[in-house]
């Protein structure tokens, strides 16, 4: 298991915190990149965020999901999770609803993300990590999914007060989607 925010303290890269929280704060996408094992969770986890929830003046509220084989059902389930205390059916019916709406366009990103802004004051800024980007290439079932997922984030990271870092290996050109692997607009940080 990788560190967590509440591993800050003990994790010291001061200088690569810096660099990625300025990139943040000035760029509305940013990717993270680099090999496997090589730190880039923790670098998010135990850096960015505290650094981030640290910041006088701004709060910073950060929402984070990995893909996983439906990345839509995930991406529902972090900015709109099943209410506590029901069963397991219950739970997965919410998740699929949320997921449909955003395949088919009921509901944006956009529109969930400033329902979460709305409830925060007006200096608050919102974070989307997605965490193991490479899972829509090695897990993700549906392809038309994948494609409506990177459409959504990339649209939501256009948004006021939102700010979107992927943490991504690099993927070999042969994926199917070799120009969605790390998207180009984003600005890379390794």
């Amino acid at each position: 298991m990788g560190f967590r925010e509440e591993d800050a303290a003990l994790f010291g890269r001061e200088a690569p915190v810096r660099r990625l929280v300025a990139e943040v704060r000035h760029a509305p996408q940013t990717a993270l990149v680099g090999r496997s094992g090589s730190g880039k969770s923790s670098l998010v986890q135990t850096g960015l965020l505290p650094a981030l929830h640290a910041t006088r003046g701004t709060v910073w509220h950060a929402v984070t999901l990995r893909p996983g084989a439906d990345p839509l059902v995930a991406l529902a389930g972090a900015f709109d999770p099943p209410p506590e205390g029901v069963g397991r059916i219950r739970q997965l019916e919410h998740l699929n609803e949320g997921a449909a709406c955003l395949r088919d366009g009921r509901v944006g990103l956009r529109q969930l993300a400033g329902s979460v802004l709305a409830t925060l004051p007006e200096s608050a800024r919102m974070v989307l990590i997605v965490d193991q980007w490479e899972e829509l290439y090695t897990q993700a079932g549906r392809g038309d999914d994948v494609a409506r997922f990177v459409a959504l984030i990339l649209e939501l990271a256009e948004a006021e007060r939102v700010h979107a870092v992927s943490r991504c290996v690099p993927i070999s050109t042969t994926t199917p989607w070799p120009t969605l692997a790390c998207p180009r607009s984003w600005k890379a940080a390794r």
